[in-house]
């Protein structure tokens, strides 16, 4: 963890179609392109901020909020298939997360403080 930054660590998992293609914002500004079974870092300034992903036409908010030296956990988690798609935000404690962490595929490390 960044001393300096509240750190946040994005979790993308889908069952189904692999091939989703996912659009991530936060504050209203995009930051990444992601796909499921995918990790995002995130180091933010220590306020709240909402976290947005888009796909296909659909779009999950959450809301992250903490302190400098804190770092928290939030998984995208949904399946794809050819009728339709469904996700939803989870935040989740460190020891499950941790885990599906190591094993996801790191997309971006990304230092958005302002």
């Amino acid at each position: 963890a960044d001393p300096a930054s509240l750190t946040v660590l994005v979790l993308c998992r889908s069952w189904g179609d692999r091939s989703l293609e996912f659009n991530g914002d936060l504050d209203g500004f995009g930051f990444a392109y992601t796909i499921p079974d995918s990790l995002v870092r995130l180091r933010l300034s220590p306020t709240q901020h909402r976290l947005s992903m888009q796909w296909e036409g659909h779009k999950s908010d959450i809301s992250v909020k903490g302190e400098a030296g804190q770092v928290q956990f939030v998984e995208l988690v949904g399946s794809g298939w050819v009728w339709g798609t469904t996700f939803r935000w989870e935040a989740t404690d460190s020891d499950s997360s941790n885990r599906r962490a190591s094993a996801s595929k790191l997309v971006a490390d990304l230092d958005l403080r302002r």
